[in-house]
């Protein structure tokens, strides 16, 4: 995961790949979180909002093996590559300078992390 960025209209967009795994199992991405330098959440989007994306926060690298909405969450097969877009921060959240992390965690536990490059 990485390229993670807060959008000047709080959007936050990343860019996240699945390396791992088994073609026959998905992976579901159950929880996005922001967090501060301390580790506290600033924004928590679970997985009812995270399986309600629309298509267009989806712009996947192939036709085949992508990202998509699913019933628990975010769900990509093996070798899926995408630019996903989460809904609106509120910038009363965020101050520009201030250390930001975006942490994504699966339906077993796992945890991936990307500092944001830049709030704009």
């Amino acid at each position: 995961m990485g390229q993670a960025k807060l959008l000047a209209d709080g959007q936050v967009r990343f860019h996240v790949y699945l390396d791992a795994g088994t073609p026959e199992a998905p992976v579901h991405v159950v929880e996005a979180a922001l967090l501060g330098p301390d580790r506290t959440v600033i924004e928590h989007w679970d997985a009812s909002v995270l399986s309600k994306l629309p298509k267009g926060a989806f712009s996947n690298d192939f036709a085949y093996n992508q990202f998509a909405a699913g019933p628990y969450g975010i769900r990509a097969s093996m070798g899926a590559a995408a630019t996903i877009t989460l809904p609106p921060v509120p910038h009363s959240n965020v101050s520009p300078g201030r250390r930001v992390t975006l942490r994504l965690t699966d339906v077993d536990g796992r945890s991936f992390t990307a500092q944001l490059e830049s709030i704009s």
